[in-house]
């Protein structure tokens, strides 16, 4: 299934202006390797640096660069520090336990690669973006709240991480569905909505609509 690409949100929020505050995860990944081996780690440090950079320079196009892709393979030069832990799979305490790999990498070397390839550093410095995204599907509109169980909330989430986006989702409490509902985005009331949000300061508000074009795709629409 295709779903909601975070290229244009992040177009958005690049190109508005606004305060930022420090995001701390950009020049660190987290990756899932097989044992703690020499040839394992050196790919899973590969993968974590391939991560970094794309949060680094908030663009997929690090991923076709071929010197980017080569430096890769040398991601130990950029290393600081590299440490493993177990985590439980997928918060089930049957299906036993993953390997994860830690890597922090070193700022002035990524930044440096990055810029000498031509690309853009946007650097730590992110403002904080709340999401206000209704759903749509066979004809119901729901709002996406942060306790959701469901797929959107978890895939917002993975893709804000993966790009280093610092974002939230409203609780959708009482108070949230007292003031705002799905026709308030969907009709793009955002005085409605830019009230509700006033309680999350946060420092960027996007409004989004996921539709179902068809059976295998899904279509966004983002407003900030």
């Amino acid at each position: 299934m295709r779903y909601l690409t975070f290229i244009p949100l992040l177009f958005l929020i690049l190109a508005t202006p606004l305060h930022a505050t420090e995001y701390e995860g950009v020049y660190r990944a987290e990756v899932e390797v097989p044992n703690s081996g020499r040839t394992a780690r050196a790919e899973g440090m590969q993968q974590a640096m391939a991560e970094v950079l794309l949060k680094a320079a908030g663009t997929s196009r690090v991923h076709d660069s071929s010197a980017l892709v080569e430096a890769t393979h040398s991601a130990s030069r950029y290393v600081q520090q590299y440490r493993y832990h177990n985590e439980q799979n997928d918060g089930d305490s049957t299906t036993g336990e993953r390997l994860m790999l830690s890597v922090r990498f070193d700022q002035n070397g990524i930044d440096g690669l990055l810029r000498k390839n031509g690309f853009t550093v946007w650097g730590t410095a992110r403002p904080s973006a709340l999401i206000w995204m209704g759903v749509e599907q066979k004809n119901r509109r729901v709002l996406v709240g942060a306790n959701d169980g469901g797929f959107v909330r978890q895939r917002i989430e993975e893709e804000a991480k993966r790009r280093g986006l610092p974002v939230k989702l409203p609780l959708l409490d009482l108070k949230d569905r007292s003031r705002v509902q799905p026709g308030d985005v969907w009709g793009g009331f955002l005085d409605t909505i830019e009230s509700a949000s006033a309680r999350y300061a946060s420092q960027a508000i996007l409004v989004g609509r996921l539709n179902k074009a068809n059976s295998s795709t899904w279509e966004a629409r983002w407003k900030i």
